[in-house]
């Protein structure tokens, strides 16, 4: 997969701050931010290696090709987060057509949902964005590079009740048909929502519609680790 990169020019991709540099080449897209330039090898090696592990831990959340690689060069090493390009449900939400964008929310909510379990079974926080997720072989993806510690209550319920470009009322409303079918109870105190989310829905729906089974886990692929790339 990195033949198909080095050498490759690197297209800076717009609308992405320089704090969170993104760039597109070879059917990739490649990420790395400031705190992931270092002066030594040592360093350099060190953050490759815990990057990998918390990569590693996203399991069926990981896209099919991703890798993360240390490029090398004079007096300074640079650390990539490397996923395919792969159409985001944010763009595919944005481009839907009137019918079709109740089935788009409920895709978001359905990876976001997925994320959030990862989340309480994992303690590994993921951003709930509508640009990080993908849909990759039937399963959801995560094309972000924040493997974080887990966020506090306040912060992850604000990140999920804001809506993606729609009213708030519909995105509430695919949330509340998704997360009961992917989060269990103990989830849900494991990530501390219980008071917020009953707090922040509509009226509730009456309680035969409603699961605390959590959906089957797909299949997770594997990791791949590069040590050095030019």
């Amino acid at each position: 997969m990195l033949e198909r990169i080095v050498g490759a020019p690197l297209v800076r991709a717009k609308g992405h701050a320089p704090s969170n540099m993104l760039y597109k080449t070879g059917g990739f897209c490649l990420r790395t931010r400031p705190e992931w330039r270092f002066g030594d090898d040592e360093r350099g090696r060190a953050a490759l290696r815990e990057h990998v592990r918390r990569a590693a831990r996203l399991g069926p959340l990981l896209p099919a090709d991703t890798a993360v690689a240390l490029a090398v060069g004079e007096g300074e090493h640079v650390l990539w987060h490397i996923v395919p390009d792969l159409p985001a449900l944010g763009a595919e939400l944005r481009t839907a057509a009137g019918p079709e964008r109740p089935h788009q929310l409920a895709r978001l909510a359905s990876a976001y949902a997925t994320a959030l379990r990862l989340g309480a079974r994992e303690g590994l926080a993921l951003d709930l964005d509508a640009h990080a997720f993908a849909e990759q072989n039937g399963r959801w993806v995560y094309l972000g590079d924040r493997l974080g510690e887990p966020a506090p209550a306040p912060v992850l319920i604000h990140a999920l009740l804001r809506p993606p470009a729609e009213p708030l009322a519909a995105w509430l409303d695919a949330l509340e048909q998704v997360l009961p079918t992917v989060l269990t109870r103990d989830d849900v105190a494991a990530l501390g929502l219980e008071g917020a989310l009953a707090g922040s829905k509509p009226p509730p729906r009456p309680a035969s519609a409603r699961s605390s089974s959590a959906a089957p886990e797909p299949a997770s692929p594997r990791t791949r680790e590069h040590g050095r790339s030019a």
